[in-house]
């Protein structure tokens, strides 16, 4: 059996445009893409009855203009002093005929979309997967490289200083690595740049994060900003 829909009333014209509102999930409220007014005064519309036979009453203060039948005059496209009359858009009603005589005007009901659950992210799941990555062993081995090619072993005149420094270096030098990289790459601007931290932007980068002053990082005996 094939349903044919046809058109059983339509809105006269009129110079007046419709103001409209739109009942969704029980709010009234307007379309942000179509012509929208504030009303003189707040209206209250009707909204039809629930599954348990409650009739709802909601306050609006916008509603659309929408030119429906709008006709009139106009000159424009036409010769000077011409007037031409603008044919309008008919909105209509459509139904089914067989129940012609009902028309059933109820709120649009929005479904609520279904949350697609994700599983947490992580390293071997993702596109990085085949990267190689920075384990304790390789922070470790990048430690003894820069310590010898270095000269705070130098400087560190004794021993005991020297191990001391190493070993707490080795347990947070992948951390000290990740710093550098990112105080020397983030600051680049030109290609022809060459990666790197001067000593004045070493100097800013201690006094940013362990402070300047007595007690502080850079407190001028122990560490000198100079």
């Amino acid at each position: 059996s094939k349903m044919i829909w046809v058109a059983y009333r339509m809105l006269p014209r009129s110079l007046h445009p419709m103001e409209v509102v739109f009942v969704v999930n029980g709010h009234v409220c307007i379309r942000q893409d179509l012509p929208h007014v504030w009303l003189h005064k707040s209206r209250v519309i009707g909204i039809s009855a629930d599954m348990e036979g409650l009739e709802s009453f909601k306050e609006f203060s916008q509603v659309n203009t929408i030119a429906a039948g709008c006709g009139g005059l106009t000159s424009k496209g036409v010769d000077e002093g011409a007037q031409a009359w603008v044919v309008p858009n008919t909105l209509c009603v459509v139904e089914d005929p067989s129940q012609s005589g009902v028309l059933n005007c109820l709120p649009r009901t929005l479904g609520v979309p279904q949350r697609e659950e994700k599983d947490p992210w992580t390293f071997a799941a993702s596109i990085f997967r085949d990267y190689s990555q920075d384990d304790e062993v390789v922070s470790s081995n990048c430690l003894e490289a820069d310590w010898h090619n270095g000269r705070l072993g130098q400087i560190i005149r004794t021993e005991a200083a020297r191990n001391e420094i190493v070993d707490c270096l080795g347990s947070i030098y992948k951390q000290v690595m990740l710093a550098y990289w990112w105080e020397a790459y983030g600051n680049l601007e030109y290609p022809e740049q060459v990666a790197g931290v001067s000593m004045y932007d070493f100097r800013g980068l201690l006094a940013r994060y362990g402070g300047e002053g007595r007690g502080a990082l850079l407190d001028g005996q122990s560490c000198k900003g100079s």
